[in-house]
């Protein structure tokens, strides 16, 4: 089983017996995940301060831009990025031999449209289901396009 420290508006949530709180199973899934979507590769434009031990993780999505592209186009390439980073979420869970039967996710359900009130932001909702049969909502993602 793998667990993490949980986090609440950036702080590290302590328990009121002074015990650190953690998540796991469902919870932690849904952090990870998340977490993985607005983080940005590593690349020769993001390169950080620290060891990364996956370079590969996280999503192009705030790379994103229009170019005078039509909606559509975008819409499927925003579509296609999210895409390629729940395979590499999966591939690197498929590496893993710690998790626990709640945090493996087999399924993901998402869209991909843009704002009916503001015509430069996507808005990406998206579902997991783990491998206990259980769905919870990940969020509704917000990508502003330039």
């Amino acid at each position: 089983m793998s667990v993490g420290l949980k986090i609440a508006n950036g702080d590290i949530v302590i328990n009121s017996d002074g015990t650190l709180d953690i998540v796991e199973q469902g919870d932690k899934c849904l952090r990870d995940f998340g977490k993985m979507l607005v983080t940005d590769v590593q690349s020769a434009e993001n390169i950080p301060e620290f060891f990364r031990y996956n370079p590969q993780y996280g999503s192009l999505l705030n790379r994103l831009s229009s170019n005078n592209q039509k909606k559509d186009t975008v819409i499927q390439l925003a579509y296609d990025l999210v895409y390629s980073t729940i395979q590499n979420y999966l591939n690197l869970q498929g590496q893993r031999n710690n998790l626990d039967i709640g945090e493996i996710i087999v399924d993901v359900d998402f869209q991909v449209y843009f704002d009916i009130q503001d015509s430069t932001t996507l808005i990406i909702p998206i579902k997991v289901t783990n491998a206990e049969g259980l769905t919870f909502e990940v969020g509704e993602f917000e990508e502003r396009i330039s």
